[in-house]
């Protein structure tokens, strides 16, 4: 037992889950406990591997690709992530949203080679865990893998204090093969979610697709807006404040996924209408070839490439002028993008 967490499994429609146990007193500190009931059969004895996985990139995929060449024939893949990010319960302050929402990264590891997903429900009981019990409890205990695949930088337990090395140990004594994947690399550095990150702030989304191996995306529901795009022409469906993290402020290419699984091209601006005198930050799609009400359904847009950042304009004229400026611009975009792919 490990004091201060509980968790019972469930097998939700896209992920097996694991979460804290509800205590029966406010004063009464949790214990815990493997679950009673076995996990099933199926997934035990998998080839395994334990992250975050956030944005599911090239060097998950890489990994994921390995893990599948080394599973025997009917021995599944397994990814095991957390929820929230432990970063964001351990400093909340400097973290920003993630690149996926948790379905979309369960969707996109199925993807990618992974046979099911364990999700745990983390709270900061379950951050405050050895390593010798998170092995014991979880590893060993819950998951029994017979093979563990690992970056070479994996930590585990209280304060990371259960390194690669450490897990090496503990995995020949119960019998656990490890494996640890050398990750992905390109011209500058390896391929990690930190990277791709930082280019999304910068608003190179041309380059955080290439390292993600597909557009990064956002989904919001369309919600109603000033209808100022439509006046000058060009209405737009404006989202609503989306989970994950969102590139810099700017006009962009992007592709529309409708609600109806239909996909257009789309001219999106990122951020306030500064022309008009508005600083609240908006995400303004105008769909490309496409007349419909999209009010309160999803919207998702792949982000192709950035076409400029903002502009003031001394008048609508000029602010219309620009428009269809940018708009040959991101339909040349989307027609090369479209042709490379």
């Amino acid at each position: 037992m490990i004091d201060g967490w509980a968790g019972h499994w469930e097998m939700l429609k896209d992920w097996l889950e694991i979460s804290q146990l509800a205590s029966s007193s406010q004063e009464e500190k949790p214990e815990w406990q493997i679950p009673q009931v076995p996990l099933p059969e199926p997934l035990k004895h998998s080839v395994l591997s334990i992250g975050n996985f956030d944005g599911v990139h090239l060097g998950h995929r890489d990994l994921f690709a390995y893990a599948r060449g080394c599973a025997h024939p009917g021995q599944k893949v397994i990814a095991v992530t957390f929820d929230p990010h432990p970063r964001a319960l351990l400093r909340p302050k400097d973290t920003g949203p993630p690149l996926l929402t948790l379905m979309r990264k369960v969707e996109k590891l199925k993807k990618n080679g992974v046979d099911q997903v364990v999700v745990f429900r983390i709270d900061t009981a379950f951050l405050d865990i050895r390593a010798q019990d998170f092995f014991d409890a979880i590893i060993r205990g819950i998951l029994n893998p017979a093979r563990l695949i690992e970056g070479n930088n994996f930590c585990f337990g209280r304060k990371r204090e259960g390194t690669i090395s450490r897990l090496g140990e503990l995995c020949e004594v119960s019998g656990i093969k490890l494996d640890i994947h050398p990750g992905l690399t390109d011209d500058d550095g390896w391929i990690s979610t930190s990277r791709i990150r930082n280019f999304l702030i910068q608003g190179d989304v041309a380059q955080a697709r290439r390292l993600l191996g597909e557009p990064h995306e956002t989904e919001a529901e369309v919600i109603p807006g000033a209808q100022r795009g439509r006046t000058l022409g060009f209405p737009t469906a404006n989202l609503a404040q989306p989970q994950t993290l969102v590139p810099a402020i700017g006009v962009y290419a992007a592709r529309a996924i409708l609600h109806d699984g239909t996909t257009h091209g789309a001219a999106v601006n990122i951020g306030p209408n500064p022309t008009f005198g508005e600083d609240a930050f908006k995400i303004e799609a105008h769909i490309l070839d496409y007349s419909g009400d999209l009010y309160g359904k999803l919207l998702r847009l792949d982000w192709i490439d950035r076409v400029r950042g903002p502009i003031a304009f001394s008048s609508i004229e000029g602010l219309k002028n620009q428009i269809q400026t940018d708009l040959s611009q991101i339909r040349a975009i989307l027609e090369k993008s479209q042709a490379k792919s």
